[in-house]
């Protein structure tokens, strides 16, 4: 069930623009082949009741009139405190947040959603197009795209997500060259990072609180990964 995600981004393109001209299509085509080459499990979660949720989400806490996420400008890391891969795709396949999500719950009822999930083993699965905002990080979703390893906790991540984090982030700096900044959800909170920049909410009270996903040493092992292997340094 492997397949390029070159393919299923450019599908995805095609969803999120249908209507562009040929030349534009060809254009897009071009600029895929470029592309590292990385595979990917595709899970769609998209629903129109997603769509319509989303929108409202967006308009209320960023001021935009449009889900589209154009020109993202960091990755953020992530682990779900769930253990297993099929638990974590059956919480982003529904629409609405489930009733024990009490603090986030009261300010909408989007679900929380992701553009990938990479489970222990290191297969990687795309579940949002990354040309649309996800709901995965309070303040920062108009401007990033989220990465969520199967996890319970900080201890079980393995080597070989983080060998699939690494490639992964390697593959969407090349699709998306904005993208020069790169953080844990832990480091979401900080103030002293530049990254706070971005930080966007209509509502005041609807703020960041502290998360430990997906911890320090993970995050450093990442980044070494990115600065070895790619060349490739990023903000905080």
């Amino acid at each position: 069930m492997q397949n390029s995600l070159s393919h299923w981004s450019l599908s995805l393109l095609i969803f999120v623009f249908a209507g562009c001209a040929v030349p534009q299509e060809q254009k897009v085509i071009q600029e895929k082949a470029k592309l590292p080459h990385i595979s990917v499990d595709t899970f769609p979660i998209l629903s129109e009741k997603k769509i319509e949720l989303s929108k409202l989400y967006c308009e209320k806490y960023y001021g935009l009139d449009d889900i589209r996420l154009m020109n993202p400008d960091m990755v953020v890391i992530h682990f779900t405190a769930i253990p297993t891969l099929e638990s974590t795709l059956n919480l982003f396949k529904k629409d609405e947040l489930s009733s024990n999500r009490s603090y986030i719950g009261s300010y909408s009822k989007l679900n929380v959603s992701i553009h990938y999930v990479i489970d222990k083993n290191g297969d990687i699965y795309s579940l949002l197009p990354d040309t649309l905002i996800a709901r995965h990080i309070i303040g920062y979703n108009h401007v990033s795209i989220g990465i969520e390893n199967v996890a319970l906790d900080e201890s079980e991540l393995t080597g070989s997500q983080l060998e699939s984090n690494t490639k992964l982030v390697n593959f969407l700096k090349s699709k998306y060259p904005s993208i020069n900044y790169l953080i844990g959800h832990d480091e979401y909170n900080i103030d002293s990072l530049e990254h706070t920049k971005f930080y966007k909410s209509l509502d005041s009270t609807y703020a960041p609180y502290d998360k430990p996903d997906p911890g320090q040493k993970f995050m450093q092992d990442l980044r070494q990964n990115l600065d070895s292997l790619y060349g490739l340094e990023f903000r905080k």
